[in-house]
This record gives C-alpha cells, structure tokens and sequence, in this order.
C-alpha cells in the first residue's frame, strides 16, 4: 500500500528524513531539544592558519598592555582583573559559543514551538496521538536550525573580529581584553596607518569593552532579554513551509540552504519589530561608548587616531562581525547613525557632567538614553525629574 501523503499533501516522510540527515551532522550527543554548545562548535569549526610571530603575539600583548594606561585617566570602569591576551579565531569561537547559545536559545524554543504548534492545529483528531510525537519532533527543528545558522555566521565573524569585544556584546566569561592579531593585520590592510597605530586603536576599543563588561554585568542579561522578547511572538506560516518541503523534494543539501535562507523564518509583529528596536538601541548604546572612550584615551597618542575612527564605523556598519551574526539569525542591522548619536551623546555628557556621570549612567537599564533622547545630550541631565520606565528602553 503507497504512504498516504499528510495534511495539505505535505508527505512528512521527507520531513522524517530531512531531520534525520540534519541529526547524523551532529558529532555531540543530546536530544536537540536545547541549543548544544558543542553541536555549535562541531559545526563552526574552523582550522587556524599556521603559526603566528612572537613579534605580532608580543606587539598585540603590549598594545593591550598600553591601552589601559591610557584609559586609566579617561573611564570610571578599572580594568578586569585578568591580564589582556591574544587568541586565535579558533579559540574566539570556542570562548564564545557558550554565549553566543544562550543568546540564541529563546529563538532556538520559541521557533520549535511555533512549528509544532501551527502543525498541530491542523491535525484532524484520529491523527492526534501520531502527531504528538511528530510535535516533540519539531519542536527540535528550532535548535537544528540555529545550530546550523549560527555555525556558519561564527565561522564567518571568526575571519574578521579583532577581540572580545569586538562584537558588541559581552561574550566571553570571565571578562578579558583579548585581541586576534591574524585579524588585526588583516584589518589594516589597505590603510594608510601605520600598524602600529591600528593596533593600538584596536586594543583600546577592546579594552574598554573589556572594562565597561565586566563592570556591568546585567548588560548581557538584558541582551538575552530583549532576544527573549522578540522570541515570545514567533509563529509560523505552515503553508509557506510545506509548499517549500514539497518544492526541495528531499533534497538534503537544498535543505540546508533554505534552513540558512530563512526556511522557518516567521512574520514579525509590531511587538517583536519593538522588541528588536530596544536591542538595536542597547546595543548602539555599547558601540557609541565603546568608539568615544576610545577615541578620547588615544588623544594626542595616536595622529590617525580620527582616520581609524571613521574607517571603524564605515567597516563596522557594513561588514562588522555584529551585523554578520546579528543579521542572520535576528535581521537586526545596528543603523550607523544610531551608533554615532551614541558617541555623540556620551561625548557631551563627558564633557558637561564628568566621566563619573557618563560613565555613571551605565547603573542600570533604566538610565540609559531613549532614543529619542540621543537627539538632544545637552539637555538629557535636566530633563530626567522622575524615575525612568525600565519598559521604555
């Protein structure tokens, strides 16, 4: 007797056997119910080039070394108690994993869900106990598909990312300034810098990461949060899904593609469209600070110093390794005006209230800027009369 094809034609066969090829990928054992940091590793693994210079190693340890004396008179914020290091993108990636999953979960569950559930509301009531098992089956889709996705976007960032912090994100635990120098040379190629400036002006921007970070450890809940909250309104078109099964015919390899294409992707609401504008915002909040306390410490130090930040923030709003990871798994794009605005407001507050102040206002979510308020820094202080709404941001 021929299989019976499921609701709407959709033949779950081929879908059966789709996350089974998917599953044979993994090295690492679980169930795929949670987004495995080792599967994530397995799948983003990356060899390193060769053997790097001990003149490059001990260049990219002295210039951290130097960028916290030259922050020391410009940020409230002292540096971690872990000296700086230089790593390899295979160790980035591997340091960095554990956060980058815990970020993604939400996303990871929410999407699982959405598909088993959208499935499920179509089941006629005969078929209720197979397609229960088929639900905890696609429930794993979300951790299949982020795995792969985030695999692929770290394999990519790991090629360009000069720190830690480069991201814009706190990423490794315990928090460190740490610097890449394959990425770092890579980086300077084609300017017309000395690289020794560039190394320097990179090992500021990653020390005062490392600083502000370690100082402000609610900064990676509230990403996770704001992930969290973009997550809680994902629901999944299930016509558009089983015409694009029926159209990949099982192929495993188109499979794979339309996973990394956005297969599963859902329609965004107007909560999830906030939920991402109050990340965007966080996280233009960090890149500003970040390229302002930067660019002040280097002073008189570096006479490129303005050329390396303009070069910065093109490259950052462009190919930056935020956008490479954000803007696959999320779509959020960092608007570059937004991250000037940041610098801008944390210069002028700098200059009319102290680093104490600036530096201050890092307290908690809620004395953060508004976007609205980026637009106007000089009057920010004295239009804050009432405790701010945590909900605003």
């Amino acid at each position: 007797m021929s299989e019976q094809p499921g609701m709407g034609g959709f033949d779950f066969s081929q879908l059966g056997e789709m996350l089974s090829r998917l599953g044979r990928a993994f090295s690492s054992g679980g169930d795929g119910s949670t987004l495995s940091p080792d599967t994530v590793r397995e799948l983003a693994n990356l060899r390193d080039d060769g053997v790097l210079a001990r003149e490059l190693i001990n260049q990219s340890t002295d210039a951290l070394r130097v960028a916290d004396l030259w922050l020391d008179q410009n940020v409230l914020f002292s540096a971690p108690s872990l000296p700086g290091q230089t790593w390899r993108r295979s160790e980035w990636i591997d340091g960095s994993v554990p956060t980058w999953c815990a970020v993604v979960e939400p996303l990871s569950h929410s999407l699982g869900n959405a598909v088993g559930s959208a499935l499920s509301s179509e089941v006629e009531p005969a078929m209720a106990g197979i397609f229960s098992q088929m639900n905890e089956m696609m429930k794993k889709i979300g951790g299949i598909m982020f795995a792969t996705q985030l695999g692929e976007a770290l394999k990519s960032a790991a090629h360009s990312v000069t720190g830690a912090g480069d991201v814009g994100i706190p990423l490794i635990e315990p928090v460190r300034a740490i610097l890449i120098p394959e990425n770092a040379l890579k980086y300077a190629e084609g300017l017309n810098v000395p690289f020794g400036e560039v190394l320097h002006y990179l090992a500021l921007r990653e020390s005062a990461a490392a600083r502000l970070f370690a100082h402000n450890s609610w900064l990676k809940d509230a990403i996770i949060e704001s992930v969290r909250a973009y997550s809680a309104g994902i629901h999944v078109d299930i016509a558009k899904v089983q015409g694009d099964f029926e159209r990949l015919s099982g192929d495993p390899q188109a499979i794979n593609e339309a996973i990394q294409n956005g297969l599963f992707a859902p329609e965004e609401s107007e909560a999830q469209i906030a939920a991402l504008k109050k990340l965007e915002l966080l996280i233009a909040l960090i890149e500003g600070w970040i390229d302002e306390i930067s660019t002040q410490a280097a002073g008189s130090q570096l006479p490129q110093i303005q050329a390396l930040r303009e070069m910065s923030r093109r490259r950052r709003a462009t190919e930056g390794p935020l956008q490479k990871v954000f803007a696959s798994l999320l779509g959020l794009e960092v608007s570059p005006r937004l991250a000037r605005d940041a610098a801008h407001f944390f210069g002028v507050q700098g200059e009319l209230h102290g680093i104490d102040y600036r530096d201050g206002l890092w307290e908690s979510l809620g004395s953060l800027p508004l976007t609205e308020e980026l637009s106007a820094p000089e009057s920010f202080k004295s239009g804050r009369s009432a405790p701010d709404d945590l909900s605003a941001l």
